[in-house]
């Protein structure tokens, strides 16, 4: 099945700073195989930890192909990588957007961290643009894991 990552947004209350309490509408990133598995997984990942519930606003499959996670940073940043492909039939040269995501600091370590992941590509890349999302947290694929019950006698 071919996967593809949805943006998911949801309004929720959550408490700022000074106590008060605001609607809010936040994105998350799933990675399932349809709107109905994106829809499934956004509910089973959020419905304990937001406090009040929330109510699933949209779901839009997005452009993404790559999502580079690290362990330190404070935001995602869209990164458009451009890079051009000559058709072996016509010979004519094609040019090719990919969108990805890296967790980061800041634009210029959001930068840094997408030129180290794909440094091993051979041919030449442009990156015109890196833009800082309001993604709050994403969700990868995970295989469902079957777990076998045993009985005790």
């Amino acid at each position: 099945m071919i996967r593809s990552w949805f943006n998911c947004k949801i309004k929720c209350q959550r408490e700022n700073e000074d106590g008060e309490v605001k609607q809010v509408i936040e994105s998350y990133l799933v990675n399932a195989g349809s709107y109905t598995e994106a829809e499934s997984i956004i509910y089973e990942r959020l419905i304990e930890s937001v406090k009040g519930g929330f109510y699933l606003q949209s779901i839009a499959k997005t452009r993404i192909s790559d999502v580079f996670q690290y362990a330190e940073g404070d935001f995602w940043f869209k990164c458009k990588v451009i890079y051009y492909s000559v058709d072996d039939e016509t010979g004519n040269e094609k040019k090719i957007r990919n969108d990805m995501l890296v967790y980061a600091t800041d634009v210029k370590s959001a930068y840094d961290r997408l030129l180290e992941k794909i440094s091993g590509i051979i041919i030449d890349v442009t990156i015109p643009d890196i833009v800082q999302t309001n993604i709050i947290e994403i969700f990868p694929y995970q295989e469902a894991q079957l777990v076998e019950e045993t009985e005790e006698s």
